[in-house]
C-alpha cells in the first residue's frame, strides 16, 4: 500500500526566498566534487595544476622537458605524467648531481 502524498505550503517573502536560494547555490558551489579530475589537461588546465603561468608553461615544454602533446596548435597534457614529473624532479630544479634537491641521492 503507498503512503499518502504529503504537501507542505510554505510562505515566504521575497528576501526569503533570495536568501534560500543564495544558501542552496553556495552548497552546491561549495560541495566536494565527485567526479574525478581530467586526465588529458588544457595548457591553462596544467597552468593551474602547477599554480604557474601559461609562459612557465611554455617555457617548461620548451626548456625542461615538459611531458606535453602536440594536437595541431595545442599543446595537451596527460595528469598522470605531469604529476611524475614534478615528483622526479625538473631538470631546471635538479642539482648539479643530478638529484631533486628534495630528495636524497640514491
Amino acid at each position: 500500500m503507498k503512503a499518502p502524498e504529503r504537501r507542505l505550503a510554505v510562505t515566504l517573502d521575497e528576501t526569503e526566498l533570495q536568501e534560500l536560494i543564495r544558501n542552496a547555490v553556495a552548497d552546491l558551489v561549495t560541495a566536494p566534487s565527485t567526479a574525478p579530475p581530467p586526465e588529458v589537461l588544457s595548457r591553462t588546465e596544467a597552468a593551474h595544476l602547477f599554480r604557474c603561468s601559461l609562459a612557465t608553461i611554455d617555457r617548461l615544454c620548451r626548456d625542461d622537458g615538459l611531458p606535453h602533446y602536440r594536437l595541431g596548435d595545442c599543446r595537451r597534457f596527460l595528469r598522470s605524467d605531469l604529476l611524475a614529473w614534478l615528483r622526479a624532479g625538473s631538470p631546471s630544479r635538479r642539482s648539479p648531481g643530478g638529484t631533486s634537491p628534495n630528495k636524497p641521492p640514491a
